[in-house]
């Protein structure tokens, strides 16, 4: 009998992209995330990636994740901040604003 262990089930998010990207009907969309995935760099690395966002507007660089508005910061566990179904925002580094002022963009 398999046990299922808490937060290593499959995961789907809802992504509702910045217009910043030009992604047409995949501007809010649904995305799996694979079980490989470990940190949330990892998950904007497969969103980058799968949406072909470098090409979209994303100008090569990983893009931010928000939930309800509150940067996820790269370097957390996907599924210890992040549950299966939630909304989560995508929006290229710099276009960011948190508490009224825009965030730079890593290195800059």
């Amino acid at each position: 009998m398999a046990v299922a262990v808490a937060g290593q089930g499959p995961m789907r998010l809802r992504l509702r992209c910045s217009s910043a990207y030009s992604l047409g009907d995949f501007q809010c969309c649904m995305l799996h995330v694979p079980e490989h995935t470990r940190t949330v760099r990892d998950l904007a690395a497969h969103v980058s990636r799968l949406l072909e966002l470098n090409i979209r507007g994303g100008q090569g660089d990983l893009p931010q994740l928000l939930l309800g508005g509150f940067l996820v910061p790269h370097e957390e566990e996907v599924r210890q901040v992040l549950r299966d179904d939630e909304v989560v925002d995508v929006e290229p580094p710099g276009n960011v604003a948190i508490g009224g002022e825009r965030m730079a963009p890593p290195g800059a």
